[in-house]
């Protein structure tokens, strides 16, 4: 995001194919909820969108959000640390047995991270700002 802002394009470590299933926080939390109302007992779920993106489809969604759809990523050697290459994950048994399916979309989880992010960088600008502490 702080590149975006800059005007600088997005950096992607690897080629962009790699994969991830977004889930938004509040859809986890949702989950949760209906996992202590359930009656299943010692049961491990999956909580997540059931929808695979790419790290190039999220990288392009999110200039498009914060008004940058022109800065195309760059690319860069991928990182050893992880080397996964797709997530996808299947939440059928937590749809069958808690009735849970995610219902915030990728486009609008972002779109509430750049405002939220925006909100705590302004706040965070004036504290670290030299005149701010001279005053």
């Amino acid at each position: 995001m702080a590149r975006l802002k800059a005007g600088e394009a997005p950096i992607i470590f690897g080629d962009g194919r790699q994969t991830m299933d977004f889930v938004h926080a509040r859809d986890v939390a949702r989950a949760n909820i209906l996992g202590a109302r359930a009656d299943a007992n010692d049961e491990v779920f999956n909580i997540a969108s059931g929808a695979e993106t790419s790290l190039l489809e999220s990288a392009k969604l999110l200039a498009e959000v914060m008004g940058r759809e022109r800065l195309a990523p760059e690319f860069a050697p991928e990182r050893s640390v992880n080397p996964v290459p797709r997530r996808l994950t299947l939440t059928t048994k937590a749809e069958q047995l808690l009735g849970f399916r995610a219902k915030i979309p990728l486009a609008e989880g972002l779109r509430e991270l750049v405002t939220w992010w925006r909100v705590e960088r302004d706040r965070a600008v004036p504290a670290a700002s030299p005149a701010a502490a001279a005053s």
